[in-house]
This record gives C-alpha cells, sequence and structure tokens, in this order.
C-alpha cells in the first residue's frame, strides 16, 4: 500500500464530513451535526500523528 493513500483518503473524509455537519447544522440538527464535526477532528488528528517527521 502506498504511504500517502491513507492520509489522502482521511484528508477526504474530513472535507467530506465538514461539508455534511454544515448541511446538517443548517438543517436543525445539532448533535449529528456536532458529532460529525467531532469525527472530522479526530480524522485530523490522525492524519496529523501520521505525517508528522
Amino acid at each position: 500500500m502506498p504511504t500517502g493513500l491513507v492520509p489522502a483518503v482521511l484528508m477526504l473524509a474530513v472535507i467530506a464530513l465538514t461539508i455534511g455537519g454544515f448541511a446538517l447544522r443548517r438543517r436543525g440538527e445539532r448533535q449529528r451535526s456536532t458529532l460529525m464535526f467531532v469525527a472530522a477532528a479526530v480524522f485530523l488528528g490522525n492524519v496529523l500523528i501520521q505525517t508528522w517527521p
């Protein structure tokens, strides 16, 4: 498996979760949108840990 594949897929997931969180927030679903933002933050943290020199 290529080294940069996992962080790239995780970053796509972060973008998708963030967009989905804003979409749910506009519809008034605060709890689900907050959970999506938390998941995006966890994924972003994983990317930062994996790519830290």
